[in-house]
């Protein structure tokens, strides 16, 4: 409208205009929020669309990926047999010593041949209900196995694991085994990725990796939390975190954005518990999982 001239009071045509410009105004930012609600709304389309094609997938999928488990378990095997039968043959101490690395690395690889089996059904159980391979499970031994599979990739020299909590007080959970050692080793990798992250990025002098395991008894369920100090969430990203696809990795080569989705699905859905995440950009963030005691 510009200024008044010679200070004259606005007249009612005039406020006739601030009315109508009024609700222009609020129409577009109507339309705004509309277009950008709709723009969200695609984004999840096409996000369930892709998962819609994984489950379509998942039977052919998981036959394909049993047939590679059944290969390497049988090739293993018939390493340890070679290994088994020629071992006389080796005489130097050097030569007995590597022979057993060997034969540990083929028994891993056979182990692992197993647990891959049982994940790979698990993947196809979960968008199933049932009690099928639910026991009374310690934590410990989970974090142990989940820790090993992640020792593939994490350092021992790298991160600094602390354990709080009394092994030998802590109660059983109800649980299938492979299914939660899959959340744990997501859990573990996740935060080794972001704390890697703030040791790249920030490069802040002594700065420790370190992975806190907290494990509480509340009524008929453990809480258990993953501490890590690593780099954390932009608040703007916090609410987006479990939907499929969305990955806060460096690159979407370190993350296919299924990970924290996955962890939901199987705490929540498979075992009736909840997960909860609390996190600062720059600090740190904790993971918490709410599972049911198993009755004994």
């Amino acid at each position: 409208m510009g200024r008044k001239n010679l200070s004259k009071p606005y007249t009612e045509d005039d406020l006739g205009v601030f009315a109508i410009l009024a609700n222009q105004t609020a129409l577009a930012i109507e339309n705004a929020k509309f277009y950008e609600d709709m723009k969200t709304t695609h984004q999840q389309l096409f996000q369930a669309e892709k998962m819609a094609t994984i489950g379509t997938m998942a039977d052919g999928l998981s036959h394909q990926i049993n047939n590679r488990f059944h290969a390497l378990g049988f090739i293993a095997g018939d390493a340890l047999d070679t290994i088994n039968f020629g071992k006389e043959e080796f005489t130097s101490d050097k030569q007995k010593e590597i022979l057993a690395d060997l034969a540990r690395a083929f028994q891993r690889v056979q182990e692992n041949v197993v647990q891959g089996g049982e994940i790979v059904q698990g993947l196809l159980r979960y968008t199933r209900k049932g009690e099928a391979g639910f026991a009374a499970v310690e934590i410990p031994k989970v974090f142990k196995s989940a820790l090993e599979m992640a020792q593939f990739k994490i350092k021992s020299d790298q991160l600094k694991i602390i354990h709080n909590y009394d092994p030998s007080t802590i109660p059983k959970i109800k649980a299938n085994f492979t299914q939660l050692q899959e959340v744990f080793f997501n859990l573990i990798d996740n935060g080794y990725d972001a704390m890697m992250q703030r040791k790249t990025e920030l490069k802040e002098p002594g700065y420790q990796p370190t992975l806190k395991v907290h494990v509480l008894q509340e009524d008929h369920h453990a809480q258990i939390i993953f501490e890590d100090n690593g780099m954390g969430v932009k608040e703007e990203d916090y609410k987006k975190l479990f939907t499929p696809f969305f990955t806060t990795k460096l690159s979407s080569k370190k993350g296919t954005g299924l990970g924290l989705y996955v962890i939901k699905k199987i705490v929540e859905e498979n075992h009736g518990g909840h997960v909860e995440m609390v996190s600062k950009y720059m600090h740190g963030t904790q993971m918490k999982l709410l599972l049911p005691i198993a009755i004994e």
